[in-house]
């Protein structure tokens, strides 16, 4: 069909992942301050609402990836695929 789906923040989902692999588990607070170091375009002084939006956006795509990736993990390991 032609149509590409680009994910922006692809490399820092991907660190997450390693993240939570070598220590093997996440806090909110871990999650919320990744996407707040790593979300170069959210500037709080400017204007506080927008990036607060901007954070629990991009929190919820983090938790989202992290969450396919465990669960594909996981039924690979124990081929339970339905």
């Amino acid at each position: 069909m032609g149509i590409e789906i680009e994910e922006p923040y692809t490399d820092y989902l991907d660190t997450l992942l390693e993240s939570y692999l070598s220590i093997g588990v996440l806090t909110s607070s871990g999650i919320s301050g990744f996407a707040r170091s790593t979300l170069k375009d959210a500037i709080p002084l400017d204007d506080p609402d927008n990036p607060l939006l901007k954070w629990m956006e991009y929190e919820e795509k983090l938790c989202k990836h992290l969450e396919i990736q465990l669960v594909v993990a996981l039924r690979l390991q124990t081929g339970a695929y339905s």
